[in-house]
């Protein structure tokens, strides 16, 4: 297991697409069509994308826990070098669209919905926070903080199910070395919930 994961660390990183409800490829492709199980025809105009890394929270370096999720949340909301994340969503909501993105353990996932009218424009503002993000200061200080709060409040005073499971993860993987935390104040806001 360590081995294979030493090798995933080392390969550059793969993403997935995934495209639902494209019904324009599907009939402009009929082979496509007969040889995929995967994406049905829709007749839905929307499309979603969501793109997979192969490496999550488990690969944060010792003493920088979080560093996956903070990465992830300054890709998706922390805009790119031409635009700023204020333009970005200027530029979403009258396409009543978002961009957001998921770490977990092992993945890295990012994703959004929009209508099949707007996929270009769409694309092309996904793109750039992906290939070319702006990785701002004052991003950076926003979504830490962000986070820090979602430790100290969201999760500790509203959301025991969560707690609860993460609690649990510490138990199971907190000494192996295969459990990265979220960051280093929430095992602080463990042990001040559960008295251990």
């Amino acid at each position: 297991m360590k081995n294979k994961l030493l090798k995933v660390r080392k390969l550059p990183a793969f993403f997935l697409v995934f495209a639902f409800a494209l019904p324009l490829f599907a009939q402009k492709n009929e082979s496509m069509k007969s040889s995929s199980n995967v994406f049905q025809p829709s007749q839905s105009p929307l499309v979603s994308l969501r793109i997979q890394f192969l490496t999550g929270s488990i690969a944060d370096p010792q003493g920088k826990e979080g560093a996956a999720n903070l990465t992830a949340a300054m890709i998706a909301q922390g805009g790119s070098k031409k635009l700023t994340n204020k333009q970005i969503t200027e530029q979403f909501n009258p396409m009543a669209t978002s961009f957001g993105a998921q770490v977990d353990k092992e993945m890295t996932t990012f994703s959004g919905t929009t209508h099949v009218d707007n996929l270009d424009k769409y694309y092309g503002i996904i793109s750039q926070m992906l290939l070319d993000p702006g990785f701002r200061e004052d991003d950076f200080k926003r979504l830490k903080d962000d986070q820090l709060n979602f430790l100290k409040v969201s999760l500790r005073e509203g959301n025991d199910e969560e707690l609860g499971k993460e609690r649990l993860y510490n138990n199971i993987y907190g000494s192996t070395g295969n459990l990265m935390e979220t960051s280093q104040v929430f095992r602080k806001r463990i042990e001040l919930h559960f008295g251990s």
